[in-house]
């Protein structure tokens, strides 16, 4: 068991932090979820939306989208983003293990290492949850951290990446940022591509292919820092 992250940090320093990144590859990212997981009429659940990145970019794209996160803070701002869209997307503040969505969804998203914040039980609850969700058949699509590739940077030293140092012990990845002279430690657990399909496999999925990232590459387990995960409702 391990701290993780509050929820205040996402109210808070996530936005400032990650947000110039995450918005250059929103649109390269959602081409990409489109034309391979999407047809025309599919809903598509956006889980631990933040402020709207993809949201929009579905909307836009003219799929009904469901966002939903636990971050009040940033559900309203995905509400501000995408006001003017049409279909207008429903966005819910609610942590995802006991979100209903009103309808069975066909694709839902989870991007940028949402697992790991609680404990494994959690990570379970929160997979089951959104299994609930998702029509049998349909998919899940789940992007995180290779924790194999980080443990070869870091075995000798913590690295340092803009404002933030981080380095691995066992699966618990600790980062310590420094945001307008603000210092925060925060810690997460990190899933090998093996043990993800091992807790999906338990949590009402079964794992098909893994992606490099958002790419038509596979997924090289020594060589690769990002993985898409790809895992069918059973």
């Amino acid at each position: 068991m391990h701290s993780g992250i509050p929820i205040s940090y996402f109210n808070d320093q996530y936005f400032g932090a990650y947000a110039p990144m995450l918005d250059a590859r929103a649109a390269e990212e959602a081409r990409f979820v489109i034309s391979t997981f999407l047809k025309q009429g599919d809903i598509v659940l956006d889980a631990a939306c933040g402020y709207g990145r993809h949201t929009a970019e579905f909307a836009q794209a003219g799929f009904r989208v469901i966002g939903v996160d636990a971050s009040e803070v940033m559900t309203r701002l995905a509400k501000e983003r995408t006001k003017d869209l049409h279909p207008q997307p429903e966005i819910f503040t609610e942590p995802l293990a006991t979100f209903t969505a009103s309808q069975p969804v066909d694709v839902c998203l989870l991007a940028f290492s949402v697992l790991g914040y609680g404990t494994q039980d959690e990570d379970h609850s929160l997979l089951e949850g959104l299994a609930r969700n998702i029509r049998p058949g349909g998919v899940l699509l789940l992007e995180g951290k290779n924790p194999e590739v980080l443990q070869r940077i870091t075995k000798d030293a913590p690295q340092t990446t803009g404002f933030e140092t981080h380095w691995l012990e066992g699966d618990i990845w600790h980062m310590n940022q420094t945001i307008e002279y603000k210092s925060t430690e925060l810690s997460m657990r990190l899933y090998t591509a093996d043990s993800l399909t091992k807790l999906l496999e338990q949590s009402g999925f079964t794992v098909g292919d893994i992606y490099n990232g958002f790419s038509d590459k596979p997924f090289h387990t020594q060589t690769d820092g990002r993985y898409l995960v790809v895992a069918t409702r059973k």
